[in-house]
């Protein structure tokens, strides 16, 4: 039985930003992208304005100390928002904006039952960083025949800054040809 309950809805400091809490249905055994089939069919959970990992914890990975300095930028945690997305401009981030119907759509045809899933493999396991638009970052995850991509932002907490996930997807090996690397773990020790 799905059980599906909504609570707390209350503006936060972002535009169409709610708090709320609910829980999704387990869907199937996670598939061939990588990922602990146990942890992938627990269901999402939420803190607020936080989707929580499969552990409960808020944090789905790092960009260490060692990679900042390697990069240019500020090392801290990487979370994910429930954000928002707006249809008629396509501009959100955060799960909410990674859910739409095309997006998940292509996650599942690539093993991840949720963009929860998805975000703690590709935070955990990112093995390249490049640079994003403006003041944005892509991670990015070498799979059995793509890249599982993240962009993410930095962003001020009263807890410690944090990398927020804006988006993700999964793309061809080209995707990120024009892109400037910053990190490669192939190129490092770290």
């Amino acid at each position: 039985m799905v059980s599906r309950s909504i609570f707390n809805w209350s503006r936060t400091g972002y535009p169409g930003h709610y708090k709320y809490k609910y829980y999704e249905p387990e869907g199937i055994p996670h598939g061939g992208s990588g990922g602990d089939n146990k942890k992938m069919n627990t269901p999402v959970q939420h803190d607020g304005e936080y989707v929580l990992t499969s552990s409960g914890s808020k944090d789905f990975g790092e960009i260490t100390p060692e990679i900042s300095k390697l990069i240019g930028r500020q090392a801290g945690k990487i979370r994910l928002e429930t954000g928002y997305h707006n249809d008629s401009t396509g501009e959100g981030f955060g799960e909410i904006h990674m859910k739409r119907e095309a997006r998940i759509k292509q996650l599942k045809q690539n093993g991840f039952n949720t963009v929860r899933d998805f975000v703690e493999t590709v935070s955990a396991h990112f093995d390249s960083v490049y640079k994003g638009s403006g003041t944005s970052l892509i991670l990015s995850m070498k799979n059995a025949k793509n890249r599982n991509i993240e962009y993410v932002e930095l962003r001020p907490s009263e807890d410690g800054d944090f990398w927020s996930v804006l988006s993700g997807l999964v793309a061809h090996e080209g995707y990120l040809k024009n892109k400037t690397l910053l990190w490669s773990k192939s190129n490092n020790s770290v």
